[in-house]
């Protein structure tokens, strides 16, 4: 029993070690700042260091140009000048503790991104927290522009100590479980660890695509590379799971047989590297055009149309599959040579205005979250300027970090909250009255800041270790006893306030995101059949296919790892769902492709409407069925009739035909079910 707890206080001790190690450089950054401002500014001013500080842990390891760091510091500055604005009067604190969270939510978070908000939303609150008069706000920025200039020096020398290493390991390691579960099909086997492993990278790579955005564009070029090769690695699999090269047998197979080694080569190698992007380009070029070479070759009247259909169906595919990855290294050559020829235009609903015309909705994740933290702060900055209670500002701190925007988060942070803050009086209690004086008070204060910034946030240590830093400095100008109460007691309160209001004010758990995105998903397939019917007048964009797209995959992703993680009725069902949801959008997402190459003239166009019409009133259908919202059905063209293929179109008919197949399993399992 003895040596059970010795080796687990040696864990203990080792994971503390690591977890400093790995924060040092914030650390470093805190203490120095943090003795610099008392030094030049005083300590009523020390609270600009926590917020110029959570900036640097937030941001310094991104290597960020100087254009980027800049963007940050013009934020932060403007945020400080308008909490001065805030403290001026109670109306006006009200208006912007409204006006300001929610647009910061707004417009900077996601449910994919959930804290993308905290450094700028922190700033605001906290420098509302203890109100100056003007020459006190001008010393006040002052401190901040001081620790500010601070955080751009070290940021910049922390890029150059440790520049960003070049590379796509996710990338890679997506080419190369392609590979492999490619070949596993290819030799009879249906590898389902590498399938699973497989979906999680895709879902890294759709995220990574979502987090870079470009200017005026849905992605940077690092994020359509990540994009582009999850989509290879999607067609990859659907092709894999449908047919194998001995189906198609002859030249075919060995074809088939080749893009396991490919894309293999690809992901062991550095294929963004001049040399080797060359190379891979050339050769996959080559296999491409031999794919398109053999479809050529196959003949109008076959003996066995049906084998003919495949082979068609197999050259397209492998055509579809090639093209994004061969088009990641186009973008890879045209970025080195300076040119921007690949652009992907924003779409105007994701922009910050058109965000908050076109989604400004009750059930969407940003705008809950971003209504409960408005009222969160409203009413816990109304009660101290009403009031103006001693150490009441602990009241709307407290409030901000507790309130989370995910119900079980911000309960499991409000236990662990409190029972820090308790643990922290306790031990402050203690030792406070041991040092000697301000000076001691100081070197506690910086220890336990490194322990903080060592700690992982929201667990009970970091919320003692945040108690023990504040305390020591608080207690400088006010009895130990009294302070300690007046914390535990402020803490208390923002504890029931987060709690009313996420029980009661738009509450979001993650069993209501989990309807609204089993809703959502159902509502993209609406999206996907608009953008079909838009592709084939010549309107889609590849931006708005782009955006979709990501959103399906990371909505479906969150769907199905709630159904791994929880025991809810009808599971396999709700499973069973998701798959066809998935492979439907698959399909959709190579529709779109082929529809989008070319301009396929009126009939094309009208017939796709045809199938657009009907393929949405089904999907309704399935919507009313599970009690869904339905969206705004489409009026049917003038004589509409339903066709699932194209004359002289196999490849974009045969899609057309395993889409309709796709949605008519779904109907038929709703229907079952709801029978059952």
């Amino acid at each position: 029993m003895r040596m059970k707890g010795i080796r687990k206080a040696e864990a203990l001790l080792q994971r503390g070690c690591r977890q400093f190690l790995e924060a040092w450089p914030v650390v470093a950054f805190f203490l120095v700042l943090f003795y610099l401002v008392i030094f030049l500014f005083g300590t009523k001013y020390i609270m600009t260091v926590s917020l110029v500080t959570v900036a640097f842990k937030v941001n310094y390891k991104k290597n960020y140009a100087w254009p980027e760091l800049l963007q940050i510091v013009l934020m932060q500055i403007l945020l400080c000048g308008i909490a001065f604005v805030a403290t001026l009067h109670l109306s006006l604190s009200l208006i912007l503790n409204f006006a300001v969270p929610f647009w910061l939510i707004f417009t900077k978070t996601s449910q994919f991104n959930q804290t993308a908000y905290f450094s700028t939303l922190m700033t605001f609150t906290f420098l509302q927290l203890v109100p100056f008069d003007f020459r006190g706000y001008l010393v006040q920025a002052e401190a901040l522009c001081f620790g500010l200039a601070l955080f751009l020096g070290a940021s910049r020398l922390y890029s150059r100590v440790h520049p960003a290493k070049t590379g796509y390991k996710t990338e890679q390691e997506c080419l190369t479980a392609l590979a492999v579960y490619m070949k596993g099909r290819q030799e009879g086997r249906d590898d389902q660890d590498t399938l699973r492993r497989l979906g999680r990278l895709q879902e890294k790579l759709y995220l990574e695509a979502s987090r870079r955005p470009g200017k005026n564009e849905v992605a940077d070029t690092d994020g359509k590379i990540s994009y582009l090769l999850a989509l290879a690695c999607q067609r990859g699999v659907s092709l894999s799971s449908r047919i194998l090269p001995e189906d198609i047998g002859g030249r075919g197979k060995e074809l088939g047989e080749k893009l396991p080694d490919y894309f293999y080569r690809a992901g062991a190698g550095c294929f963004w590297e001049k040399e080797n992007r060359e190379k891979f380009l050339r050769e996959g070029e080559s296999l491409r055009r031999e794919a398109a070479e053999l479809a050529a070759l196959l003949t109008e009247a076959p003996e066995d149309p049906e084998q003919s259909r495949r082979q068609g169906e197999y050259y397209a595919g492998i055509q579809t599959l090639l093209r994004p990855f061969l088009r990641a290294l186009n973008i890879l050559e045209e970025r080195e040579q300076g040119l921007c020829r690949t652009v992907w235009q924003t779409p105007a609903y994701q922009k910050p205005v058109g965000k908050l015309r076109s989604q400004l909705r009750l059930d969407l994740f940003e705008t809950r979250f971003a209504l409960r933290m408005s009222a969160a702060l409203v009413l816990s900055f109304a009660y101290l300027r009403i009031t103006g209670a001693d150490h009441a500002y602990w009241l709307p701190l407290n409030a901000m970090l507790l309130l989370r925007p995910m119900y079980e988060e911000s309960t499991y942070r409000m236990k662990n909250r409190f029972a820090g803050t308790a643990a922290g009086c306790l031990i402050l209690s203690l030792v406070l009255p041991q040092l000697p004086g301000s000076a001691g008070h100081m070197v506690l204060a910086g220890v336990m800041a490194a322990c903080l910034y060592s700690a992982t946030p929201g667990t009970w240590l970091h919320a003692l270790y945040v108690t023990c830093f504040g305390m020591s400095m608080v207690t400088l100008a006010m009895g130990t006893v009294t302070a300690l109460r007046l914390r535990l007691l402020y803490v208390g309160a923002a504890v029931i306030l987060v709690l009313l209001i996420n029980r009661f004010f738009f509450p979001m758990s993650l069993s209501h995101q989990y309807k609204y995105n089993f809703q959502m998903l159902f509502h993209l397939q609406h999206v996907y059949l608009r953008l079909l019917r838009r592709s084939a007048a010549g309107q889609a964009d590849a931006g708005t296919i782009c955006e979709v797209e990501i959103r399906f995959h990371l909505i479906h992703s969150q769907a199905a790892r709630y159904l791994e993680e929880r025991e809810i009725p009808d599971r396999e069902y709700c499973q069973k769902l998701l798959d066809i949801s998935r492979d439907m959008a698959v399909c959709m997402e190579q529709i779109l492709y082929f529809v989008g190459m070319e301009h396929r003239g009126k009939n094309a166009e009208q017939l796709l409407g045809n199938y657009v019409f009907y393929a949405d009133y089904v999907m309704s259908e399935v919507q009313r069925m599970l009690h869904l919202k339905t969206d705004r059905e489409l009026r049917p063209p003038e004589g509409a009739r339903f066709q699932r293929s194209v004359r002289g179109e196999p490849e974009l008919s045969a899609l057309l035909l395993r889409y309709a197949k796709k949605l008519s399993g779904l109907f038929a399992a709703v229907s079952a079910h709801n029978r059952g």
